[in-house]
Formats: structure tokens, sequence, C-alpha cells
């Protein structure tokens, strides 16, 4: 070849051919035709060239067969973070935010060739890159693992994806978008709000309350559970959704018959649309549903103005039960109530002695109450306010006396009646004469008075 030579390229699909302009040949250089393929369908390509020199004389030469591919791979049908077994579809939190997982349905005409990347973009523009990687041959549902995102900002993440060809066709598909939620609000406060608080006992034990506190920052779609563990055996609450801005949650009706005495742990499990989980411990409970022991005697202390078990006119406005332990715990207080079967008069609390002992109620005014027989009960109560009732000793309420009807000095040998003269003065008699009220061991004592002296009998 020499410079005064001509060339043109010929491209043909079998059908239509397209030929380049001439060009003057460059010996032992290398000459570039530019030419519009787009007219030509996808397939083989021959390529020939043809020269002439400059005497006319023509020659052809076949070039190296070419293949035309201007069609982009096929779209994905989804692009997806799925569902599993600590997440909800399209969602990315604490549990799997190291390893998410990604589904991607191929079409059925993907192969090896294809190479994809995928693309995670947050709100801040940041990143996650995954690939290039093959494309699966025939298409179907790949799960792509170990993805971790814990760079990305909380919020909407967008995925995309670009799949090309090895002739460098590229297709991009946008998937559904995910949100990256590793962010839970937990309880702040958790306690049993039975009375008293913080105990579980005999009377509440199939009904306990529990009461928690969720913080301002609660969404409304947080789902919180209580659980009362023992240590070994737990009963747990239905699960109730926290209201937005927070506030407190009431669980009701939690049945802790089965559930041993002593120290219980109060557990709270909060979950959030995106399945991230936490929990919370709140104030330890006692359950306490023994009820303690009641006194081992009482009654109506005797005093200075009554027999023990009387309750007289001297001592009714004050008096007193005396009452014995022989056991006593801390927090254990008792009341005593004095009734005639229709009135009632009750003591303040006491706290009882610890170990047992003996204790006194002072100044009970039965005044109110009527005549005859006081029934007195004793109300023993424990720090879980388990109580026992006990019935002790009861006592006689009589604050009235019958009266003399008539008081005289009798006749007699040496006197006449209602006389005193020198052969009775030494020795003088005085009758009584008392009501038929009397019941019997009424006293009297008679006392003779000039005005100046007076004299008592014995």
């Amino acid at each position: 070849a020499n410079a005064a030579d001509t060339a043109t390229v010929t491209l043909s699909d079998g059908t239509t051919i397209l030929t380049s302009s001439a060009l003057a040949v460059n010996p032992s250089a290398t000459v570039t035709y530019t030419m519009n393929g787009s007219t030509l369908v996808d397939g083989a390509i021959t390529i020939q060239v043809n020269a002439t020199d400059a005497m006319g004389n023509p020659s052809s030469f076949g070039g190296t067969a070419a293949t035309k591919d201007s069609t982009a791979p096929s779209a994905p049908a989804f692009f997806i973070v799925p569902a599993g077994v600590t997440n909800p579809i399209h969602k990315v939190n604490s549990f799997t935010v190291s390893s998410v997982n990604f589904a991607i349905n191929w079409p059925s005409t993907s192969v090896n060739a294809d190479q994809a990347v995928l693309t995670l973009t947050d709100s801040l523009a940041a990143q996650f890159t995954r690939g290039p990687f093959s494309a699966p041959n025939g298409g179907g549902v790949v799960i792509y693992t170990a993805n971790n995102l814990s760079a990305l900002a909380d919020g909407a993440l967008a995925l995309t994806m670009t799949v090309t060809d090895t002739a460098g066709n590229a297709v991009n598909f946008t998937g559904s978008t995910a949100t990256k939620d590793v962010v839970l609000v937990n309880a702040t406060a958790a306690s049993v709000t039975n009375t008293p608080a913080n105990f579980i006992n005999a009377a509440n034990q199939a009904s306990t309350t529990v009461q928690v506190t969720m913080p301002g920052t609660a969404t409304g779609e947080e789902l919180v559970r209580v659980a009362l563990f023992d240590g070994l055996f737990s009963i747990q609450s239905a699960q109730q959704t926290a209201a937005a801005g927070g506030g407190v949650m009431t669980f009701a009706g939690l049945n802790a018959s089965g559930l041993p005495q002593g120290a219980i742990t109060i557990s709270v499990t909060v979950r959030d649309a995106a399945q991230n989980t936490q929990s919370f411990t709140g104030t330890a409970a006692t359950k306490d549903t023994v009820a303690p022991a009641g006194p081992v005697s009482g009654g109506v202390a005797s005093g200075a103005q009554n027999a023990a078990n009387v309750i007289n006119a001297a001592t009714a406005g004050a008096a007193s039960v005396g009452l014995t332990y022989t056991a006593g715990a801390a927090g254990e207080t008792a009341q005593v109530t004095l009734t005639d079967g229709s009135t009632n008069v009750s003591s303040s609390a006491q706290a009882l002695p610890v170990g047992g002992g003996a204790m006194t109620f002072t100044s009970l005014n039965v005044s109110g109450l009527a005549e005859g027989t006081i029934t007195i009960s004793v109300s023993t109560t424990d720090a879980a306010q388990n109580s026992t009732s006990t019935s002790v000793t009861q006592a006689t309420k009589d604050t009235v006396i019958a009266a003399p009807l008539a008081a005289t000095i009798p006749a007699g040998a040496g006197n006449s009646a209602n006389a005193i003269a020198s052969a009775n003065a030494a020795s003088t008699s005085v009758q009584v004469t008392m009501a038929a009220s009397a019941d019997g061991p009424e006293s009297a004592q008679v006392t003779l008075s000039d005005g100046t002296a007076s004299v008592a009998s014995s």
C-alpha cells in the first residue's frame, strides 16, 4: 500500500449494508473509520475492506467478524430488604443492621456474564455499595447476606442497582425503599401498684397491677409487655401499645398466685415497629401472702379502779386492753376493736414488739357502748397488709350501781328507832335497804356524822 491508495469499510448484518467514506491509506499505520451502525440489526456483523490504488485496481479484505448487541439486560422484578426472623419487610433494625439481607428477583434472561452493582443511599447521601458481582444464570430469587449498614443514618434508605452486560449495555433499577431504625425508646419506670405498693399479698395476688412509665419520645408504635419473675417461673401480661408522647401504662389483672413467696422481679419488654426490642427492670416487689400470727392472750387489763376484764364507771372513758404475742416482725401492727354488737370502738394501730411480747392499748373511750358483754377482737397486719383477726377474752361493762332505798337506825333494847343512846353509842347499828336491781356483788359503807366529826363502817 502507498499513500495514493484509498479504502472503504463495509458493515453488513446480512440484509443491510453500510459503506464508509473512502479514506487515504496510511502505510504502516492504522486508519479509523467512524460509521453509524444503528440501522444494523443485533447479531453477527461482517466487516469488509475495499481498497483501490492510484491506477484503479481494486482489492478486498475480510475483517474479523463482530457482534452487534445494543439491548440492555432485563431489569429484576424486585430488589428489597426481605422480612426475617428478627425484622419486618423493608426494615433494618438493631438486630440486623450489621448483617442485612437483600432479596433480588432476577429475570429468566439473566446470565453470569452480566455484572450487578447494588447501592443503598441514606438521607445524608451516605452510600453502601456491593459489587460488581455476577448475575445468576436463568434468574430467580437470590438472597444476598451479610450486608453491614451500620454506617448509614437512621431513616429512609433508597435501594438502586445497575446491571451491565458484556457489551457494556446497562439497566438501572430502583428497588423498594427500606427504613433503618436501630434506636428504641425504653421504659423509664415500672412497679407493682397494689396496696401496699411493691407488695403482692393474699388479697391482690390473683389480680396484681403493674404500672409502666414510657418516655416522651415514644412514637405510639411501641408494643409493651410486663412479666413477673421469681427466678424460675414467670407470668406475662397481654401486650399493650404505648401512647405517642409516652406516659403511664397500667397492666391490671396479673395472676401471681402461682409464684412462690419472696422477691419478684418486674421486667418490661418494649418492641417497636422495626422489631427493635429492649428490656427494662423495674422496682423489685415482694410476694407475701402468709397472714401474721395473732396474740396468744388478751383482754381488759386490771387497774387501780377495775378488775381484769371489767369496764366500770371509773374506767369507761379510758379503758385499757393488754395483748401478748409470742412472735412479731418489723412492719407488723395490731389494732383492737371493742363492740357491744351494735357499736364499735377501735384503737389506733400500734407496732408489734419485734420477736413478740406484751403490748397495751390505753385510753379507749367505751362510754358509748352498751352495758353488758363486750367482745374484743384484734386485727394483726403485716407489712404486706395480710391480716389476721383474733378474738380475745370478753369484758363486762358495768357502769350503773344500784342506789340504797333507805338507811335507818333500828330501835333496840336501849334506844328508840333512829336514836343513839348511851346504851348503843359504842355499837350503833344501821339498816340499809337496797333496790331490787342490786345484782349481789355490791358493797356498801355507812358514815355517821354530827357535822363536825364522822365515823364510817368497815
